[in-house]
């Protein structure tokens, strides 16, 4: 992995990123089984950057894009760009807002992309973006008295190339998935 970062003032920060992968892999070109093992190469180019508008305002965009050249002689594609607008008034602080807009197309399973979103307290969501659509996310989070706060998470994804989302026991009828949470928090 190799990474530049570029902080030309406090406001702003960037870094371009590129990031090697080799790992063996079962494979089988026939109908027969076999114990075949071939190497799976991926490449990622990842560019980021945040702009701090003011004490209140960030934003925040990635471009991502990954080739995989797999052990059959296949190879797959994909990219995804997202944009994160952070909100957090100073005064008075009862509330913020965390928003991301998220467009992704691979060509496969095998040419994934993971990207960290925000989540409620204690949790965390490192989504795989794959095949092709768009995903986003708003978190709520509201302090109600110096006790006590909540947060609600609304995330949904919309594959506009498959008719099912999700595999095995977790396939969903349609192509949009939606996450709902809720957490209220009690200090004592």
């Amino acid at each position: 992995m190799a990474q530049l970062e570029f902080k030309p003032s406090r406001r702003f920060s960037s870094y371009v990123r590129y990031r090697f992968e080799d790992k063996q892999e079962g494979f089988d070109l026939s109908e027969q089984p076999t114990d075949e093992i071939g190497l799976r190469y991926r490449h990622w180019y990842r560019i980021n950057w945040q702009l701090t508008l003011n004490k209140v305002l960030s934003l925040r965009n990635r471009i991502e894009y990954v080739h995989v050249d797999l052990p059959e002689g296949d190879s797959q594609n994909g990219w995804l760009i997202y944009q994160d607008v952070v909100f957090k008034p100073k005064w008075p602080a009862k509330y913020q807002i965390k928003l991301r807009y998220a467009l992704f197309d691979t060509d496969g399973y095998d040419s994934r992309i993971y990207a960290y979103e925000h989540d409620v307290l204690y949790s965390f969501s490192v989504p795989a973006y794959y095949y092709r659509g768009s995903r986003a996310y708003i978190i709520v989070g509201y302090d109600i008295s110096r006790w006590s706060d909540l947060t609600v998470r609304f995330a949904q994804t919309f594959y506009s190339n498959r008719k099912t989302s999700g595999s095995g026991l977790n396939v969903i009828d349609g192509p949009t998935r939606t996450e709902v949470k809720v957490q209220w928090r009690v200090k004592f």
